[in-house]
């Protein structure tokens, strides 16, 4: 029997895939904090958010140094993510608005979600 190193290459591709996919979606959101595919690859690697809603308020335009009156605006925005968790903990559905921080006997009716915001920073 004779080695053949493509059999090799597909398993340990595969292996390698799966170790870059996770950190690549946070160096992704990071990268492009403006995207919509990055943010949903990244929150939707965690478990509490699995199958989660999205919402994207669409970002402002206000601070742009070529837009009239010409100059700067002394201003641009930072994104603001606000999630809803949901994780069952034996026969237990617990809800989370914080991020995960506090968790809460939770509802039949909420869903997981992500909500993507502009806030407005003065410089």
């Amino acid at each position: 029997m004779q080695f053949n190193p493509k059999a090799l290459f597909i398993p340990v591709g595969l292996i390698a895939l799966g170790l870059l996919y996770q950190p690549g979606g946070y160096a992704a959101d990071w990268l492009f904090p403006d995207s919509e595919w990055a943010t949903r690859w990244r929150y939707g690697l965690e478990d509490d958010l699995e199958g989660a809603v999205y919402q994207f308020d669409k970002q402002p335009h206000d601070c742009e140094f070529m837009s009239a009156p010409m100059g700067s605006k002394h201003c641009h925005y930072e994104r603001q993510v606000a999630t809803i968790r949901i994780r069952t903990n034996q026969s237990r559905r617990e809800v989370s608005f914080d991020e995960g921080r506090t968790w809460f006997s939770a509802e039949g009716t909420e869903r997981r979600a992500v909500f993507v915001t502009w806030k407005n920073v003065q410089e």
